[in-house]
């Protein structure tokens, strides 16, 4: 197979079969209530909500165990991961991953580029879901 060939290949236009289309008969309205487009009013008043209000520590919690259930991690500083998340939730576990000053650097190394290239500074809690996001998907990869 030739270089243009394989090529095309990897650049092709996909086709979308139809039993492969979503149903958007749900819509979530600007409130966060899910409703259906079938219904005369999607505001939600009156209504009571089907969904439950967002709850971060279940969240992160769920998230943790899922983490642990379908990988081979072990942690090895339990007692140090537990007093970071006493003192500053995630972030103070996301600190036991990488020391201030590495952050720290990596962070204006990344903002010197961005800026040499015409974008904006990069703020530190864009950075840091930035990091967090790279160090999550290299344990737990999407499939």
């Amino acid at each position: 197979m030739s270089s243009t060939a394989a090529q095309e290949d990897l650049t092709g236009d996909w086709e979308v079969e139809d039993d492969d289309e979503d149903d958007c008969s749900s819509v979530a309205s600007d409130d966060g209530v899910a409703t259906r487009d079938d219904e005369g009013d999607i505001s939600g008043a009156g209504d009571t909500p089907t969904t439950s209000p967002f709850d971060r520590r279940t969240l992160g919690e769920d998230y943790i165990a899922s983490l642990r259930n379908n990988s081979s991690l072990h942690v090895t500083i339990a007692d140090q991961v537990a007093k970071a998340y006493e003192k500053k939730a995630e972030y103070g576990v996301f600190s036991l991953f990488f020391t201030a000053v590495f952050k720290d650097r990596l962070r204006k190394w990344t903002s010197d580029v961005l800026v040499e290239e015409g974008h904006a500074k990069i703020t530190e809690s864009e950075f840091n879901a930035y990091l967090g996001l790279e160090n999550a998907m290299s344990i737990c990869p999407l499939n």
